[in-house]
């Protein structure tokens, strides 16, 4: 099972840091829960923040919130490493919704805990995002601090070749700009126009057109901007903030016939841009929500992974309609499961669950027999009857294969005492009846001493 992990782990990794979407969202569940199964806490909290990322960098912050929730209760397992990118996501989040407060609050949390553990990758992006918060907030003699920390650490961790160093750049010209520090803005482009195809980046092309206007020169910023936005004239990813900024060129520039023509293109492009942005949204729902995922949030009990009860209660009436003999039902679960929880904890008591659903799940085919989490601790499972005579010793080994249901807390061996409820009817004998009768032999197995089977008087 260990190595069958490690190398799902790794492959949900990859996926995460080439950023294929599709094919990470295909598998991350699957190792998250692998994940809680061998009780590696690290992992999890890493996979799940990965999701948080992932939700975020498409653009769907909502869901990203919520994953982000899922690791509250994590807090104090993370390491400064995993706390840190934890609290500079949850801030970016906050960004993307405009909640300023939060964004800054998030942010300086993961920067005072960044510092004291001279973390630099992590320092470089906290001090470019606090480059940019200040820039926002109009505080350009912070923004500018930051970002010359920011570009330092680009240096120094060999940054120039990544996309962080040309933002942080720009952003370092775009604050010296507004200080004044011509000289220092015109040396910083000098080095930018050294990368290749530079002159074709949105963020630079903002900011070679905003140092043109500040020099006076509108007419240059007009061209350049024209340029780009022809160069891009037939894809939908031109940055808004990009044609508003020509639009404003282009009204002192241009005669007002010019002027109306690109107004009426800048229509042009929002119609376009809608229809891409909802394009977005049906590929991202793609993404994470393809068929088989809808199946398996709609049919799957999320914990154990097995059926669950709105699949017993809408699809389980079909499953005995096709049956054509005999159908059995096992209805059981874990004698004291409460002392189990108040003991060990829920943690604990979850991991008793999936251990019951597993075992359960190993010792019937599916092509024969359906597992179900009916609530709780208690499960059922509907299963084809060949022949009546075996179902007393197929019974007792379904009991003793899940006597075998055991956990470990320090050290300490603990197994799980199962009772079960069995039942067996002809098929067109409905749902509810199956239900009562494996019910009443369950109650029975309990009154008993528990620990045991009980087989309910079958129908003639």
């Amino acid at each position: 099972m260990e190595q069958a992990a490690k190398e799902l782990f790794e492959t949900v990794e990859e996926y995460f840091q080439t950023r294929e979407f599709k094919q990470f969202f295909h598998f991350v569940d699957a190792a998250i829960y692998l994940a809680q199964q061998i009780a590696d806490v690290a992992k999890e909290i890493h996979l799940l923040l990965n999701k948080a990322v992932a939700y975020y960098q498409l653009g769907d912050s909502e869901v990203a919130v919520k994953t982000i929730r899922k690791l509250q209760p994590f807090e104090r397992h993370m390491t400064a490493s995993q706390r840190i990118r934890y609290l500079n996501t949850v801030a970016a989040i906050y960004h993307t919704l405009d909640d300023t407060a939060h964004y800054y609050e998030y942010l300086m949390q993961a920067y005072a805990l960044a510092t004291d553990m001279n973390e630099e990758i992590a320092l470089l992006f906290l001090e470019g995002n606090l480059g940019h918060y200040y820039y926002e907030m109009k505080e350009y003699a912070k923004s500018f601090m930051h970002m010359e920390r920011c570009l330092m650490y680009c240096e120094r961790l060999n940054f120039e070749a990544h996309e962080p160093y040309i933002i942080g750049r720009v952003q370092y010209i775009n604050t010296s700009l507004e200080l004044g520090k011509m000289a220092i803005a015109e040396a910083q482009f000098e080095r930018l126009e050294q990368f290749p195809h530079i002159l074709t980046n949105h963020h630079y092309v903002l900011a070679k057109g905003h140092y043109y206007c500040i020099c006076g020169d509108k007419q240059r910023a007009y061209e350049l901007l024209a340029q780009v936005i022809r160069h891009d004239g037939q894809h939908e990813t031109i940055l808004s903030t990009l044609y508003e900024r020509f639009l404003h060129v282009a009204e002192e520039v241009e005669t007002l016939e010019q002027y109306v023509e690109t107004l009426e293109t800048y229509y042009h492009y929002l119609g376009r841009l809608k229809e891409a942005q909802a394009k977005k949204q049906i590929d991202q729902m793609k993404i994470y929500l393809n068929t088989e995922l809808l199946e398996e949030m709609l049919w799957h009990d999320p914990l154990t992974k097995v059926k669950n009860r709105r699949y017993l209660d809408e699809k389980m009436p079909i499953w005995l309609d096709e049956q054509h003999s005999f159908v059995g039902l096992l209805l059981f679960d874990a004698d004291h499961f409460k002392q189990i929880n108040d003991c060990f904890g829920h943690r604990v008591g979850d991991e008793v669950i999936c251990l019951m659903a597993e075992r359960a799940r190993q010792f019937f085919s599916s092509e024969s027999a359906v597992v179900i989490r009916y609530g709780g601790d208690e499960f059922v499972v509907f299963y084809s009857v060949k022949q009546l005579e075996g179902i007393e010793v197929m019974l007792a080994q379904f009991h003793a294969h899940m006597q075998q249901c055991a956990f470990t807390v320090k050290g300490e061996v603990h197994h799980v005492s199962i009772s079960i409820g069995a039942t067996v009817v002809r098929a067109n004998v409905p749902i509810e009846v199956l239900l009562e009768e494996a019910d009443r032999a369950l109650y029975q197995s309990k009154q008993q001493g528990r620990n045991r089977y009980t087989q309910f008087q079958q129908h003639a």
